[in-house]
């Protein structure tokens, strides 16, 4: 039987740089940056016959107990043969495409809006006659000349 959950709350918040078990494939990274000591807590995992890692978030924002808790869910995944990596990119990407439609028909929306009740969307004269009749035809509407 694995050992898991050899770390505990008091050994996370003094340990030195390196990389530290809880078992399971769950490791606490503990690096040193340009603002001090920074902790992450990191899951391995392999598919295939390679090895992967998948952040599961900084320690002061995911403690111990949170991040054995994610640990656990994506154990779940990888054993429902779905890559956490790939399903982390592709919920970011589809978050990302909703956003920029909501923007897109909020922003149209705007633009309806400010628009005067007689408005009404043309191109310029000399450019639809240029485009039906001939460029030397659009030069009469005041467009330009040939």
């Amino acid at each position: 039987m694995p050992h898991v959950n050899r770390l505990s709350d008091k050994t996370v918040r003094s340990a030195p740089l390196g990389k530290h078990h809880d078992g399971g494939g769950l490791y606490l990274q503990v690096v040193q940056g340009s603002s001090g000591t920074n902790k992450s807590w990191v899951l391995r995992y392999v598919v295939g016959k390679k090895s992967r890692y998948v952040g599961l978030g900084a320690f002061p924002l995911v403690g111990l107990k949170e991040a054995r808790e994610k640990a656990a869910g994506a154990r779940r995944q990888i054993g429902e043969g779905i890559d956490p990596i790939a399903h982390k990119r592709a919920a970011r990407v589809s978050l990302a495409q909703q956003d920029s439609k909501k923007n897109y028909v909020l922003g149209s929306r705007r633009r309806l809006s400010e628009r005067t009740p007689g408005h009404v969307a043309r191109r310029p004269a000399y450019r639809a006659v240029g485009t039906v009749t001939g460029v030397s035809e659009a030069a009469h509407w005041g467009g330009p000349r040939s």
